[in-house]
């Protein structure tokens, strides 16, 4: 994931949009890299890569060198546009693979930025209208997701489709439940992000685990609001756990 620099906008119009995604193009089949699932957000971009030949940190540093200089010269603007190093998170399993995709295709319509999964097929700045037929970009390995689905594109497609929707209607029953609860995926993505742990690694026993998980659970409940039940159940841990994780961070440092 790319952020803009205390989350200011990445992209300001669709020029910039245009010359980030002429970008991937260039870089990612240069670099033997394949792109299954990408988004381009108002301040961050979301890329699901398997990496190629050369190194996934100078991929980035060439693609965000690059579009920040232009962006800067494009708008008249000077400093700083990213925060910091990009963050990654390992994908272990193609279950865990395909939810990602899914998860990083849905970010628009989870902001409110499309309306519905009918628009997003038509929405041409993340990888899902490619994997539906209706636009194309060199960069993404569509061909390739699709088959998991079905050998037939058009199957495929279909099946996709109704799995999209099963990602919709599953966010809006857990907003429901949650009073907006949706927002303690990204938590965990970017908690997870900053400490370098892969997100399937969350449940371990080991302590860089338990203090991501505490983290979490200090937001969450804190911060966010959310209940602690919920919390406990998505993190794999007893709601005492999370009570007690949330209560000793809260206290003022002596």
């Amino acid at each position: 994931m790319i952020r803009g620099i205390e989350r200011r906008l990445l992209f300001l119009d669709d020029a910039d949009r245009w010359d980030f995604v002429c970008r991937l193009d260039r870089i990612l089949p240069e670099s033997g890299m394949a792109c299954f699932g990408w988004a381009l957000m108002p301040n961050h971009v979301h890329l699901v890569l398997r990496t190629g030949e050369r190194r996934l940190s100078h991929v980035m540093a060439r693609l965000n060198t690059g579009y920040a200089l232009s962006f800067n010269r494009r708008h008249d603007r000077v400093g700083y546009l990213l925060q910091g190093r990009f963050k990654s998170i390992p994908v272990g399993d193609d279950s865990y693979w395909l939810t990602v995709v899914r998860y990083v295709h849905l970010n628009p319509v989870r902001a409110g930025i499309v309306g519905s999964l009918a628009d997003l097929e038509a929405y041409p700045w993340t990888g899902h209208a490619t994997l539906m037929g209706r636009g194309s970009v060199r960069f993404q390995t569509a061909a390739e997701f699709l088959r998991v689905f079905a050998s037939e594109p058009e199957q495929a497609r279909s099946r996709l489709r109704s799995w999209m929707e099963d990602g919709v209607e599953r966010g809006e029953a857990r907003a429901k439940l949650t009073g907006g609860a949706g927002a303690l995926e990204d938590l965990i993505y970017e908690a997870c992000g900053r400490a370098g742990l892969p997100v399937a690694q969350l449940p371990d026993g080991s302590s860089a685990a338990r203090r991501v998980r505490n983290e979490i659970a200090r937001v969450a409940t804190q911060e966010l609001g959310l209940s602690g039940v919920l919390v406990a159940r998505r993190l794999g841990v007893s709601p005492a756990t999370v009570s007690r994780a949330s209560s000793r961070l809260s206290e003022p440092r002596r």
